[in-house]
């Protein structure tokens, strides 16, 4: 109970993690399985060449990119916001949610699709009405993931947000500055803060693995 006493941030850092987690959750598997479905099954000029530039940004180390990053979003007046936290996962969802959401799509039926084509359906309904539900499963494990990997992430908002006294401080953040070495807190509420914050994540897992192997199962029955 002392996590949540009065003057304490915790609150706060909790807020923030669970909006910047629930963005990423949601909207990185519905952009990296639209960028996905252009790969899969669309048929294009360069679709190839394009898919392979896309696999190599896998190769660029995400230290890199910091620096340049940080000069953008200072640029933006990004900085001490949520901004930098979820909206560069929206651009494409990530090369690698993109090649394993395209994978899975490639396993669907092309007879399935062509025969919502005859029926007047377009490239984007198709997507909407028969690729999503199909691809529940592969939506399921990239939500998942994203939000883990949003929940736990420490060196993105420690770059940008700078310390815990940011309004915008994720709860990685605060922790480390409100409980972590240095700190005055006692070890107490310092363990209390670490088991809080493993709680969403070990809760999700169970969750999502009982749906993800029940929707691999159900989609490979309807296949």
């Amino acid at each position: 109970l002392g996590l949540f006493r009065e003057g304490s941030n915790y609150l706060l850092y909790l807020w923030n993690s669970v909006k910047v987690s629930l963005i990423t959750a949601i909207g990185i598997p519905l952009v990296s399985s639209l960028c996905a479905y252009g790969f899969a099954k669309l048929d294009f000029k360069g679709r190839e060449v394009m898919f392979a530039i896309v696999l190599s940004t896998m190769m660029i180390p995400a230290v890199v990119t910091l620096i340049p990053l940080q000069t953008i979003f200072s640029a933006l007046n990004w900085l001490d916001t949520l901004y930098p936290m979820w909206v560069p996962s929206l651009f494409g969802g990530g090369a690698t949610n993109i090649f394993l959401m395209r994978q899975f799509m490639r396993g669907i039926p092309n007879d399935m699709l062509n025969s919502a084509k005859l029926d007047g359906a377009n490239s984007f309904v198709i997507y909407l009405r028969m690729m999503l539900p199909l691809c529940i499963p592969i939506l399921l494990y990239v939500g998942g993931t994203s939000f883990i990997g949003s929940w736990n992430d420490f060196i993105t908002p420690m770059t940008y947000l700078g310390n815990g006294s940011s309004p915008a401080a994720t709860l990685a953040l605060g922790i480390y500055f409100d409980y972590g070495p240095g700190s005055r807190a006692l070890p107490n509420a310092a363990m209390a803060a670490g088991v809080v914050m493993t709680l969403p994540c070990a809760v999700l897992f169970f969750i999502f693995q009982r749906y993800l192997i029940e929707g691999v199962a159900i989609t490979g029955m309807k296949g």
